[in-house]
């Protein structure tokens, strides 16, 4: 399996360096200073760091457009409009923002355009009140089977379909029937509870009232709620028989109907969707961020190491030592692991090997790209083609960098006071508490 994983990530590493380098390189140009990042840190290749990066994000562009087809996106055609139809009675209102312009096709501005549902008038409008009361009265009782044995929540509805009414409710016992039609019926006698329900048709500025007589009757339950109710009851009874044992029974019948017993699942797809795209987030940004991460620790390195590593040099120098010489002592005497140790072993390879010594140096001053070391390496170029003396600068600059790395410890050494403060003040206060509640306590 894993022999397969590896080949698979191989396979798209090779796929999306190849397609960078075919489609993306001209328009999508490594930059100069990823490339020093990624050789300095001895990873990939800027070819393969932008191929991966490339192709995730290619992989989730796919991802969203087959997303945006499926759901049937497209693209809207510019209309003229000669005039806006109206809804017909009791429909809604209709808005667009329609763009006016001159034959010459200059535009006059945006304007939003709202057009009304047709209206009855007065005459139309009294003849629907007897139809829209009537077909009220139809739907009223909902899955009740009259208003005259109501054991359930009535259908209360705000308008009728077809019918330009708005409709409001009053119910004479909010005890028992509010006026949204929920029935409170659970403490309701067996002969039932008399209500009178008032409903109030209104167009325009006219209102239509009538009245119909109910009866609250006790709740009935269906064949599923019984079966529901029977199986709570069953799960409460072996909770409570076996309250002493290692495990509860579950009931595995309930009045006859065989139960089955399974845990809930979550639906966890929006949360794979949302995983998804930041996983596809950090596929493309997360690489850079964790190069800029090393090279950060790297810079902080061969900067704290400097100051070391001028003195050193000064000491050589002024032991008799040739440059030549003192670098490859110190590439030899520094430290394993460390960044330092790293750049000078290049050094001392590329002086073996016959590198100019100046050619070496600007080598060495490239790479760590740190303005002491640059300062340092003008320093030796300079004495290599003039002759300057050598060791004064180098022991002044160690002087000056010693100052420095004092002054940067004292820094950072107020910075860790300050930031000390909030739990020396949070000790504090517990010490406070410590001493002054016994104190109270004991008066």
């Amino acid at each position: 399996m894993k022999k397969g994983n590896d080949r698979l990530t191989r396979m798209l590493r090779e796929a999306g360096t190849k397609l960078y380098l075919r489609v993306f390189q001209r328009v999508l140009p490594a930059k100069p200073h990823t490339k020093r990042m990624l050789h300095l840190s001895g990873g990939e290749t800027a070819e393969e760091h932008y191929g991966k990066k490339i192709t995730g994000a290619l992989g989730v562009l796919l991802m969203g457009g087959l997303l945006v087809f499926l759901s049937g996106a497209g693209l809207t055609q510019e209309e003229t409009f000669t005039e806006m139809a109206r809804a017909t009675y009791g429909g809604g209102t209709a808005r667009e923002t329609l763009e006016a312009q001159t034959p010459e096709g200059v535009s006059l501005g945006e304007y939003d355009v709202t057009v009304e549902a047709r209206r009855y008038t007065p005459e139309e409008a009294e003849l629907l009140y007897d139809e829209a009361f009537a077909a009220l009265e139809k739907v009223l009782p909902g899955e009740n089977a009259s208003l005259q044995a109501v054991t359930g929540n009535l259908h209360l509805p705000e308008s009728l379909p077809g019918y330009p009414f708005r409709i409001d409710y009053t119910s004479s016992d909010g005890t028992h029937l509010r006026s949204d039609g929920t029935v409170l019926n659970r403490y309701v006698p067996e002969e039932g509870v008399p209500v009178t329900l008032t409903a109030g048709l209104s167009y325009d500025r006219d209102r239509r009232t009538k009245t119909w007589e109910l009866t609250i009757l006790p709740p009935a339950f269906s064949e599923e709620e019984y079966l529901r109710t029977q199986l709570e009851k069953a799960l409460q009874s072996a909770e409570e028989d076996s309250a002493h044992a290692e495990a509860v029974t579950l009931p595995a019948e309930v009045e006859g109907e065989e139960i089955v017993w399974k845990r809930a699942e979550e639906d966890r797809r929006p949360l794979l969707l949302l995983l998804t795209v930041i996983a596809a987030a950090l596929v493309f940004f997360v690489p850079d961020r964790s190069l800029q991460k090393r090279m950060k620790q790297r810079e902080e390195a061969l900067r704290t190491a400097y100051p070391a590593f001028v003195s050193r040099l000064a000491l050589y120098l002024g032991a008799g030592m040739t440059l030549r010489a003192a670098f490859l002592k110190m590439a030899e005497a520094e430290e394993e692991g460390t960044q330092l140790k790293a750049e000078l072993a290049l050094v001392a390879g590329w002086l073996i090997n016959g590198v100019p010594e100046r050619e070496a140096f600007e080598r060495f001053s490239n790479r760590v790209g740190l303005t002491p070391y640059t300062k340092l390496t003008a320093l030796l170029t300079q004495n290599l083609e003039k002759g300057t003396a050598l060791i004064p600068l180098i022991r002044a600059e160690a002087a000056a960098q010693t100052t420095l790395r004092l002054d940067a410890a004292r820094v950072r050494g107020e910075q860790t006071a300050t930031r000390l403060m909030l739990p020396m003040m949070l000790m504090l206060g517990v010490v406070m508490v410590l001493i002054m509640v016994p104190a109270f306590l004991s008066f």
